[in-house]
């Protein structure tokens, strides 16, 4: 019925995730904690002992916004198609394949890598045009499922300036200072104590 999955993982599989889209490219490092086992048969079982950690190349050190390098992983750790559009890939430039919305190259663990291809979205909001290396047909899936795809690299970073106040009492910062090439003189926020205007905070 055009159900057909072109890459079947989990996202602890996942290695690497590089993205180029419209907004430029960025690449995704994951690393999951695991163990190996074996069972009763002998044979090894790998099994994950902690949190997937992801990592924005280029950011190391940035905190990266909560949900949104998940998403990247699901989508790219498992493809399933909701229609075949045409099996024999004819005519790749009618459903934005030729010059793709997105170029996504997938590394998993064990060295096999995939790469999808996101074209148009189709007529009356049904699903994306995609392909996937390795296969010939040109197939729909879900909006939802490559949206991560089209994200640029900065959406990917937590927006968060300051982390939350812990007590109230630390609540009000001692002195605010914002400076960079979108500001000629440096400012700087500090706490109000002038009487005569009380109703400045800074």
């Amino acid at each position: 019925a055009g159900i057909e999955t072109l890459i079947d993982h989990v996202p602890a599989d996942i290695k690497t995730v590089n993205v180029t889209n419209e907004h430029g490219s960025f690449e995704l490092h994951s690393e999951t904690p695991t163990e190996i086992s074996t069972d009763a048969n002998g044979k090894e079982v790998v099994s994950t002992t902690g949190a997937t950690v992801y990592t924005l190349v280029g950011f190391e050190d940035a905190a990266l916004e909560s949900g949104k390098p998940d998403a990247v992983a699901n989508d790219a750790a498992a493809v399933k198609t909701t229609n075949v559009v045409d099996i024999t890939g004819a005519n790749p430039e009618e459903y934005g394949l030729t010059k793709p919305r997105a170029t996504v190259k997938i590394t998993f663990n064990n060295g096999n890598e995939r790469t999808v291809f996101v074209g148009n979205e189709a007529p009356g909001a049904t699903g994306v045009y995609i392909k996937v290396n390795g296969d010939e047909g040109i197939y729909l899936v879900a909006v939802e499922s490559v949206d991560s795809f089209l994200y640029k690299a900065t959406a990917l970073l937590d927006p968060a300036v300051t982390t939350a106040a812990d007590t109230d009492e630390n609540a009000t910062p001692s002195k605010v200072t914002i400076s960079g090439s979108n500001f000629p003189k440096t400012l700087e926020f500090i706490p109000n104590d002038d009487e005569t205007v009380p109703s400045a905070y800074y």
